[in-house]
């Protein structure tokens, strides 16, 4: 603080009695002073008085200048005083003085530039206003639109989406018009790099839906008004479609490609672009007969990508492989490069945001909700500021989309990493077998761009080694880096997601409960619950774990909204699931676009599509799976949604407008393919047509991607049994044979869920299913209204009835088995016919159960054990005086009538189950069924798969059961009887 002051009558001090002086004739510019003047400073800011002028000797006063001070400099001169020196650093204020010269002239200037300073700032502020920065841009992108620049002009209207200001409807509305302008716009030259601008654009920032949602239709109307195929052949090269508009748009791309060769049959460029969509139709041969002859001249382009990976599935791994080694071993080096760059621009951009945070303490608001806020939600406030501004960042951007583009080589090093293993494994030379061996892991390990003896590369190559078939050293390593680790949280959760992807469920459970217990924060504790309910057996598990978590997590609310809504649709309540859906929905449109987010995003909007069965929302499923792999292409789980949504819009095109929407809706598939024939001729078109879609081809791709990253994934085998089965591929069932073969696989999980519902612990659940299932049906057969598709809803009403019967309830036939036979009538098709069988068994089994003491006693031991098909096939073969009653009772003799009929329509489809209901009713074509199962090897290959894929229980012991007798060995099928019988079956005698 300054010294002390006061008031001074002026006099003189020597001799006798001076005469006083008299201040307005002394200083007569002087003015009084009522009070001394103000002063004060706190750490050198202030008021305070500063500088000494204007001496005069004969009273001793001089003048001192009062001015606003900071950090004890003066910066601006308020007025002056004259003033005498009290002692002790004070003065006596005489009055009141003009300022100097120098001290006007500084004052004014000092005014002067706070005025402008001010000004400026308020200026900048201004001019930094989101307002006026929108205005700017536009007229800016009116500019470039002006001079002839479209492109550029919506790029600065990107810029304001991606920065959230000005309006985010009238910016994309503005894009919008300025590429179709383009498309539309006739010339080549402008059409494809606009076509190219709105497929990199697909997605906004901010704002759901592509760019341009009718790409494919522009770039087709644009296409086919070029007279040159070359030019067309540009535009429809130019852009990715969308799953639902691939084929057509390769379809239309076929032709002026076709022209092309036609016009140079010796251009390689032309020939590997052919063989590219002949190969994706699904025309492997044609595209060999295109590249075979320029095999030498493929370079290390996209020829010798294809034609490698078409080597590779005809399991021609030595001739793949210097195809291969070409294409990939270049851009290995660009995918690593690309990848460090990527996530150096993330920690920069990362850093930057927080360095902000920390400078301006975030949004209106943000520091005060901080400060009041618990531990996990300081964390996800500061997760979400950092999401949202890295998400802006221009070098981020550029770097993700650039490492997104080298990913796209992935698939392509896992080919070479298997052709080198399958090389490796048929060398005789040890010492060439172990070097090879090595290459084959390095090519796997290009996916991962980690070097050295990192725990990340540990992990890596743990995964290999499972890849390679060498479970048991992959095992070990996992073993070493936990008991290094001690077991920590961090490398628990590492290895759980590993096994996790690695189709090791079992495993990745014990681990995420370790996980869980070890959590020192409640941000880790969430962590754990999340990645475990993931991994929950059912809706109503996985709701217990969520529970588990502490409040205030985002990502914890998204899963509890998804797994209510799953609770809700399985129960029937759809409103409820749909808005618990979109809640969830809603949640992850917050979160930093990664492959995580793209996945579940798709999962959830697969989900609205069969409740609304809006095509948007699977166009939109499919586009975020296939963007989710393309960011994480070394993801099994991630391939395998591909490959599932790929299939889906396959089978949707396929079925075109030959099905009411609302049964797609209700249940998409391939298995809606099964109500477009009604015999076998109709099935061979119907599959033709599904093997030449594109997207069936990219779905196959994407399965045995998945399959060779997850080597113990029941799941995925059984996916992939039911495909190859359906289109009789017996090459790929072998060789998924030959893979399941391989696995160790872990049952643990489906034992004890077999033994749950045995017990009767899980009758509830299904109780509850059926409940939501009848709902479900309802809703679909309210909204259905030509007599054809009410047809075919009779099949979910029947399915909803027989689903019962394993948990002893009656299915109540005479309510809906007249109505699914007058369906069968109206609109006969392979789906309501195998409905049909289904059914008319189980009304036969409810007879039996009602009427026959000795049948009642079999079904009862066993319908939980065995299928209800089963069964009854078991007790019409059954010998003696039971087998004579079963197989003379009216509802079984019209259950095995219906399945000759059924026979007679697909005569080359007769399976082991077919015959063993058959055999007998016609004993002059005994024979011949027995030679058409024994022939069908589709069926073979597909019980042998069944048999590795499950554990030995019940049902398996009785296939096996069923193969003896199909094969007319008697004492083997005897042998198995005691095992039946230990397995808890209840079986008549069968000889």
């Amino acid at each position: 603080m300054d010294s002390p002051h006061t008031n001074f009558d002026m006099q003189t001090g020597t001799g006798s009695t001076p005469d006083p002086i008299d201040p307005k004739v002394k200083f007569p510019n002087m003015r009084p002073l009522k009070s001394p003047p103000t002063l004060f400073t706190f750490n050198g800011c202030g008021l305070g008085m500063y500088g000494r002028r204007a001496f005069d000797q004969e009273t001793g006063t001089y003048i001192k200048t009062r001015c606003i001070s900071v950090v004890f400099m003066p910066l601006i001169a308020v007025d002056s005083f004259r003033v005498a020196d009290a002692g002790g650093g004070a003065w006596y204020f005489i009055g009141e003085e003009k300022l100097g010269k120098f001290a006007r002239l500084w004052r004014q200037y000092a005014v002067f530039s706070a005025v402008v300073l001010i000004g400026t700032l308020m200026w900048k502020s201004y001019i930094a206003s989101p307002g006026y920065r929108a205005g700017k841009a536009a007229e800016q992108a009116q500019t470039l639109e002006s001079d002839g620049r479209p492109l550029e002009a919506a790029d600065v209207y990107l810029g304001l989406l991606r920065e959230r200001i000005g309006d985010h409807d009238a910016s994309a509305k503005a894009m919008s018009r300025l590429v179709r302008a383009e498309i539309s716009s006739g010339d080549p030259a402008r059409i494809v790099p606009a076509i190219k601008y709105a497929d990199k654009h697909k997605v906004l920032p901010g704002l759901r839906g592509s760019l341009i949602p009718d790409l494919a239709g522009l770039a087709l109307d644009a296409a086919a008004k070029c007279p040159k195929a070359a030019d067309a052949v540009e535009i429809l090269s130019s852009f990715d479609p969308v799953p639902t508009d691939l084929a057509k748009v390769h379809e239309a791309l076929r032709t002026p490609l076709e022209q092309q060769y036609k016009d140079s049959p010796d251009d390689p460029e032309v020939r590997i672009r052919l063989a590219l969509i002949r190969e994706e139709f699904g025309e492997v041969a044609g595209a060999l007969e295109l590249l075979d002859p320029v095999a030498d001249e493929l370079g290390s382009g996209e020829g010798a990508r294809l034609y490698g990976g078409i080597l590779m599935e005809s399991g021609r791994s030595v001739d793949a492989l210097p195809h291969l080694e070409r294409y990939a071993t270049p851009r290995i080096a660009a995918l690593r490069s690309t990848e460090t760059s990527f996530q150096q621009a993330y920690e920069n951009a990362s850093n930057v945001a927080l360095s902000k945070l920390n400078q301006t303490g975030g949004p209106p608001g943000f520091r005060t909700r901080y400060e009041a806020a618990s531990e996990v939600e300081q964390n996800r406030m500061v997760d979400e500021y950092l999401t949202e501004q890295v998400g802006r960042a221009p070098a981020f951007l550029a770097a993700r989309d650039r490492y997104q583009a080298a990913a796209a080589v992935v698939p392509s090093i896992m080919n070479l990493g298997v052709a080198r293993l399958h090389v490796a494994q048929a060398e005789d030379d040890p010492v060439r077998r172990k070097e090879l061996l090595k290459q084959s892991e390095e090519a796997f390990l290009a996916m991962k761009s980690v070097a050295g003896e990192s725990e990340d590369y540990r992990f890596f190559l743990g995964q290999v080694y499972f890849w390679s078939g060498r479970e048991a050293e992959g095992r070990k390593l996992f073993d070493e880096l936990l008991e290094l680790k001690q077991k920590d949280y961090p490398t628990l959760m590492e290895l759980a997601a590993v096994y996790r992807k690695l189709g090791e469920d079992n495993d990745a459970r014990k681990l995420l409960d370790q996980a869980f217990v070890k959590a020192n924060t409640d941000a880790e504790k969430n962590m754990a619950i999340r990645i475990r309910s993931l991994l929950a057996r059912d809706s109503d598990e996985k709701i217990e774990w969520l529970a588990k978590g502490v409040a205030g997590d985002p990502m914890l609310a998204i899963d509890l909204a998804q797994s209510r809504a799953e609770k809700a649709e399985e129960t029937g309540d759809l409103a409820l699931a749909a808005s618990q859906y979109r809640i969830a929905l809603a949640g992850y449109e917050k979160q930093e676009r990664s492959s995580t987010v793209l996945n579940n995003s798709a999962i959830l909007y697969l989900a609205l599509y069969r409740l609304d069965g809006k095509q948007e929302d699977f166009e939109t499923a499919a586009t975020m799976f296939s963007d989710a792999v393309e960011m994480e292409p070394a993801n099994s789980i991630l391939s395998f949604n591909a490959a599932e949504s790929l299939l889906t819009a396959a089978a949707i095109r396929v079925v075109g407008e030959r099905l009411d929407p609302k049964l797609i809706q209700f249940s998409p598939g391939i298995n809606l393919l099964r109500f477009l024939y009604r015999n076998e001729s109709e099935k061979e078109e119907v599959v033709g047509r599904l093997k030449a879609d594109p997207n069936f081809r990219k779905a196959i791709n994407r399965f045995w991607e998945a399959l060779l990253l997850a080597p113990k994934s029941t799941n995925y085998y059984s996916w992939g049994m039911v495909v190859f089965n359906y289109i009789d591929d017996t090459e790929s069932l072998s060789r998924l044979l030959e893979k399941a073969r391989e696995q160790d696989f872990d049952f643990s999980t489906e034992r004890m869920e077999f033994d749950e519902f045995v017990s009767g612990k899980r009758d509830e659940k299904t109780r509850e299913s059926l409940k939501g299932l009848y709902e479900r049906v309802t809703a679909l057969s309210a909204g259905l209204n030509d007599s054809r598709s009410q047809a075919f809803a009779q099949c979910y009403v029947a399915s909803g009835h027989l689903g019962g019967f394993p948990i002893g309830v009656e299915s109540a036939s005479e309510k809906w088995i007249t109505a699914l036979k007058a369906a069968d009538k109206e609109a006969p098709c392979s789906m309501l016919r195998s409905t049909m069988e289904s059914s008319l068994e189980v009304v036969a089994l409810e007879a039996l159960e009602r009427e026959d003491a000795d049948c009642r006693k079999i079904i009862q031991a066993n319908r939980r054990l065995a299928d209800p098909g089963d069964i009854l096939r078991i007790l019409v073969r059954a010998k003696g005086d039971l087998g004579e009653r079963v197989r003379k009772h009216p509802a079984v003799v019209e259950a095995r009538q219906y399945a000759m009929m059924a026979e007679e329509l697909f005569p080359r489809g007769v399976g082991l189950r077919d015959w063993l209901i058959l055999e007998g009713l016609d004993p002059d074509s005994d024979s011949r069924l027995k030679g058409i199962v024994k022939a069908n090897e589709s069926e073979r290959l597909t019980y042998l798969l069944k048999r590795e894929i499950g554990f030995e229980g019940a049902s398996s012991l009785l296939l096996r059961f069923w193969e003896k007798c199909l094969e007319g060995d008697e004492d083997g099928a005897r042998e198995l009887l005691p095992k039946l019988a230990g397995a808890g079956l209840e079986m008549p005698p069968m000889f």
